[in-house]
């Protein structure tokens, strides 16, 4: 008898210390969530109301999350939230490689999400995440930068004003204003390239230009995100 029992002990030991189940969410370096998957997730760590009607609006194969790998080798992701809040918000969530959720951060848009198209809004750039935060109001969308390497609070980060579009422009012309923006960063300084086009309230289709400025902008990083060296053409546009 005692010898049965010494040679099941180890198979029981085994049995509960199986290996714990590897994440089917995470799964390459860097990739996009559907709905589905990303309901379970969330629903799973009890973040989100799963049940809500307002994801009916989603189809199950439609992505609303996208996901990198860092160098530890946890996951940093973004998800949409579409119930928590008013209008749509956005989660920052590090999760490791057994579906741990280790950190999450509610990031809130000034409004509606007008800035973001698809899956744009959320991006890395060498050891950098950027993700796009929307302003909308009467007539107008911001698209505003968070640069960050860690899962942070929104209100402990400084943003950057990336584009801006108004259909009664900033000098009282009542002129459209588009800007745009091209990004570029080494170390701990990054250039913001700008390009403002004032068009005629009647070119609907945007097509020749009134006017046009181009300026660039370097900042550089600092414990709140990244800081402006000279505002000056920041604050003459209003965008400071």
């Amino acid at each position: 008898m005692r010898y049965l029992l010494f040679c099941w002990l180890p198979l029981l030991m085994a049995c509960n210390n199986h290996p714990r189940a590897v994440s089917t969410l995470f799964t390459q370096d860097s990739g996009f969530i559907r709905k589905k998957e990303m309901l379970q997730f969330l629903g799973a760590h009890h973040l989100v109301d799963t049940a809500h009607s307002v994801w009916r609006l989603y189809d199950d194969t439609v992505s609303l999350g996208k996901y990198y790998r860092q160098r530890e080798g946890t996951f940093i992701a973004c998800m949409l939230d579409p119930v928590t809040e008013e209008f749509p918000i956005h989660l920052l969530i590090e999760a490791n490689l057994f579906d741990d959720v280790l950190k999450v951060e509610r990031y809130f848009h000034w409004n509606s999400p007008c800035c973001w198209e698809r899956n744009d809004g959320f991006t890395k750039w060498g050891d950098y995440y950027f993700l796009k935060i929307c302003g909308t109001g009467s007539g107008y969308c911001s698209t505003n930068l968070f640069c960050f390497q860690d899962v942070v609070p929104q209100d402990s980060l400084r943003h950057v004003v990336a584009g801006y579009w108004s259909a009664m422009g900033n000098t009282g012309t009542d002129n459209i204003w588009n800007i745009e923006s091209n990004m570029q960063i080494n170390g701990d300084t990054l250039w913001m390239h700008y390009k403002l086009e004032e068009f005629d309230q009647e070119d609907t289709v945007y097509l020749q230009p009134k006017d046009t400025a181009t300026f660039t902008v370097m900042y550089l990083k600092d414990k709140k995100g990244w800081r402006a060296v000279d505002s000056t053409m920041l604050e003459k546009y209003s965008f400071y």
